[in-house]
Parts: C-alpha cells; structure tokens; sequence
C-alpha cells in the first residue's frame, strides 16, 4: 500500500515501480505453487508421534512417490532445530496443502510459500 501511495505522488518513481514489481512476481511464483499442493492428494497421512522436520520430510517424500518424481515440494526448515511439538495425524484423501496446514497447526509452527519451496518457519508469538 505505501509503494502505491509513492507511485499515486510520484509515479515515476523507479525503485517503487520496481518494488512492485518484484512483490508481484513474488506473488505469483507463490501462487503458482500452493496451487501445485493444491492439485496433489495423498492418499493417506499416517504419522504416529514423529518429530515435526520428519513430518514435512515425509510429506515431501509422498509427494513425490504420488507423482512419480515429476513433483518434488522442497521444504526449508527455518525453524529452530528442534522447534515444533511431536505429530500425530491420520488423513485420508487430503490435498498436500492442507497436510501442509495440519502439520503447522499441530507442530505450534508455520509455512509459508516461496517461489520453489515452503519455508517452515517458528510460529507467530502473541
């Protein structure tokens, strides 16, 4: 909103217009990708008390066994090394980008999107 009120005073403004610019292909390679996540269903999610890293590691693993390797999510651990609580999850017919959600919410984490990759990253304190 600030980049387009400098644009609105000063619309030949180059370093907001290429701001802008980088923000909207930034959004676009996210969108890009959560609807890739979107798309993938995994036929089952059954983790029984697995650290939260293995379980976006298993997650990226099944996405790749689902789509017979032409897929690959690539997960970044931003999150301390030992951060998120132990998971236990059992799902069905689900999207990855809602094992995605699950994973965060029951690991006190969360993910955001990236160009080629979901960033795990500690969860917001209140």
């Amino acid at each position: 909103m600030l980049l387009e009120a400098v644009l609105a005073e000063d619309p030949g403004n180059k370093s907001a217009q290429t701001y802008l610019k980088r923000l909207a292909e930034k959004t676009e390679a996210n969108t890009v990708l959560q609807n890739q996540m979107r798309t993938i269903v995994l036929p089952t999610v059954n983790l029984q008390d697995v650290a939260a890293r293995e379980a976006f590691l298993y997650v990226s693993q099944q996405v790749e066994k689902q789509t017979g390797g032409k897929n690959h999510l690539n997960v970044v651990w931003l999150a301390p090394a030992q951060a998120g609580n132990r998971i236990t999850l059992n799902l069905q017919n689900i999207p990855v980008s809602e094992v995605l959600v699950y994973l965060a919410g029951l690991g006190d984490l969360r993910v955001s999107y990236d160009r080629n990759a979901i960033k795990v990253l500690p969860a917001l304190t209140q």
